[in-house]
């Protein structure tokens, strides 16, 4: 009741049709009012001890530090911590329910249809808008409290790990490019308002990153500034950015962290 207004709604009809691949959709509300009602202690006490064990969590440990010597660490720390003996395997043999979670007997697995970016081949061109094809996974949601139109397109993709020196770099490299986006959305659209937004963001419950780009528009004109916006996404793609767009975005991106700190 505290969040049901127009954006939860929308919120909630965008994530069941990007997880429409799996049960995550199947989950909105998570739990009902007359659910809770009719769970006795007993049910709530065989769930608790059967989910909320060792093996269903994880320990993040972030900073400048020796790996071996941590692990040692960390070992002699939980060593004596019973396991429920629910799990199968180690935490680092990666399934396809999730990358920070084993396997557990009775638990669906939550599986993913991924977007696979295409490489360009050197002097290959990018396809034109009319010549993109229509095998989109297309829904449809309608709210009488919304005002004008948007348009949302979403991608799934692997997590990508950040393990090693290498990956945090490809990983910061994907931030950047979204901020460098965002500023050339602003610099296009510098005298009215920005039509459009661009988020990238890793979800570790589902194990998946996600990337949108919403377009608001109103009804009438929603083709042409889908058009506008797509373009603008298709030049950066062939051309880059530039290098003071990058530089800035650098710029945010470490204020951004400074902020947070």
């Amino acid at each position: 009741q505290m969040v049901n207004d127009c954006q939860y709604r929308l919120q909630t009809q965008f994530l069941s049709a990007l997880h429409g691949d799996n049960c995550i959709h199947t989950r909105f509300p998570i739990g009902l009012e007359q659910q809770i009602a009719s769970w006795s202690v007993e049910e709530l006490r065989r769930f608790h001890s059967r989910w909320y064990v060792p093996e269903n969590a994880t320990l993040f440990i972030v900073g400048d530090i020796d790996e071996e010597k941590t692990i040692q660490q960390v070992n002699q720390a939980f060593a004596n911590i019973p396991k429920a003996g629910l799990s199968v395997g180690e935490p680092w043999q990666y399934d396809a329910t999730s990358l920070l979670r084993p396997k557990v007997d009775g638990r669906p697995e939550i599986l993913h249809r991924f977007v696979q970016p295409d490489s360009l081949a050197p002097g290959e061109e990018i396809l034109s808008l009319k010549e993109w094809q229509s095998d989109l996974q297309v829904s449809v949601a309608t709210n009488d409290l919304m005002q004008g139109m948007q348009v949302t397109w979403a991608a799934k993709t692997p997590l990508s790990p950040a393990r090693t020196l290498e990956g945090l770099s490809k990983w910061l490299c994907q931030r950047l490019v979204v901020e460098a986006v965002r500023l050339r959305f602003s610099s296009r659209w510098r005298s009215g308002v920005i039509p459009c937004s661009l988020h990238s963001y890793d979800s570790a419950r589902e194990a998946v990153n996600i990337t949108t780009l919403t377009i608001m528009a109103e009804p009438s004109r929603w083709q042409d500034r889908c058009e506008e916006v797509l373009e603008e996404v298709l030049t950066i793609i062939g051309h880059g950015v530039a290098e003071d767009e990058l530089d800035l975005a650098k710029r945010m991106c470490l204020d951004r962290v400074a902020e947070a700190a």
